[in-house]
């Protein structure tokens, strides 16, 4: 499920721009573009890193054999000790919060470009095969 979510996140942007780019066209519409795509963004990021936290819970709840929340001397594994260090040793699910919109606005940004120069390029090849002068 994270990987679709994940998934989601990295093909957000570029829908974002084409979308932009088909419907809109205007320098009001691709800052609305650009702002939508960081906050909705952001929220599918901290959505990704929440359900990674739900996976390391259920896998660390897996241990805990008589199902009382705490972990005693017998259910204390190596395996139990493992799904406690990845469900507890991890900041950045801490601060994914703080780290979507940073995070998401240099994707953003960095997808719009790529996308800009893939449309100039396709766009010159057009012109090109029509026999126009590239434009500067």
């Amino acid at each position: 499920m994270t990987a679709i979510i994940f998934t989601l996140y990295g093909v957000l942007p570029i829908v974002s721009w084409a979308i932009y780019k088909k419907f809109v066209r205007t320098k009001k519409g691709w800052m609305a573009a650009f702002t939508l795509t960081v906050i909705g963004g952001s929220l599918i990021y901290v959505w990704g890193i929440h359900m990674i936290n739900a996976e390391y819970q259920s896998d660390l709840m897996r241990y805990d054999l008589n199902k009382d929340g705490e972990f005693s001397e017998a259910e204390y594994t190596p395996e139990a000790r493992a799904a406690m260090k990845r469900f507890t040793q991890d900041a950045g699910r801490s601060f994914a919060s703080i780290v979507a919109p940073v995070a998401t606005t240099m994707w953003t940004a960095f997808m719009f470009g790529v996308c800009g120069l893939f449309a100039k390029g396709l766009q010159d090849i057009r012109d090109w095969k029509r026999g126009k002068p590239a434009e500067q």
